[in-house]
């Protein structure tokens, strides 16, 4: 059975890496990379996602960018918890 490999390059018009440096503060590499992969694996993954994407009802770059919004809103809290225990997390 073959499963279809979902690209947001070649099925969206998109550069999620342009909206990811610009969602992470210019200069900051290392967020726009995190963001660009998590929304190119996302998209690949996720069907849900694809369709918010995709939908006639959203602009795709607003979407992704407020999802973008929201992982380096909750990667920069992990950060700042896990410099407040010492990268001692407990679960």
């Amino acid at each position: 059975m073959s499963t279809k490999q979902h690209d947001i390059y070649t099925e969206t018009p998109l550069v999620p890496y342009l909206i990811a440096e610009r969602v992470a503060d210019l200069g900051d590499k290392e967020m726009a990379t995190y963001l660009t992969e998590r929304a190119e694996r996302h998209y690949r993954d996720n069907e849900q996602f694809r369709k918010g994407i995709n939908s006639k009802r959203n602009d795709p770059r607003q979407y992704l960018q407020m999802y973008m919004e929201h992982w380096k809103k909750a990667k920069d809290q992990f950060n700042k918890f896990k410099k407040q225990t010492h990268g001692k997390l407990q679960f």
